[in-house]
């Protein structure tokens, strides 16, 4: 979304199986009275059963962003666990 030439909010989105995953997000907070990242979270949210699929993952909350998971739960999200594995030797140190 743009607002007089300048950039707003931007979404990326992934589309996988059933699911919606809201990956990536860029909120001016300069522009926040425009409400246009709500906006853009609504309509897709809204598009999501006319394309077949069944949830809309907002994504993961970092544990000291509290505020982002009070937030996500304003639009119905329930906090999930994912099981993650990462190696912390060889390459893996340098990622």
């Amino acid at each position: 979304c743009e607002h007089d030439g300048k950039p707003v909010t931007s979404h990326i989105n992934f589309l996988e199986k059933d699911m919606a995953l809201n990956w990536q997000v860029y909120d001016d907070k300069s522009y926040s009275s425009l409400k246009a990242n709500p906006y853009l979270l609504y309509s897709l949210a809204q598009r999501i059963p006319s394309e077949g699929l069944l949830r809309l993952n907002l994504g993961a909350s970092p544990p000291d962003a509290g505020s982002l998971a009070e937030y996500k739960e304003t639009w119905g999200g329930q906090p999930y666990h994912y099981r993650c594995h990462w190696r912390k030797s060889g390459l893996g140190r340098l990622l």
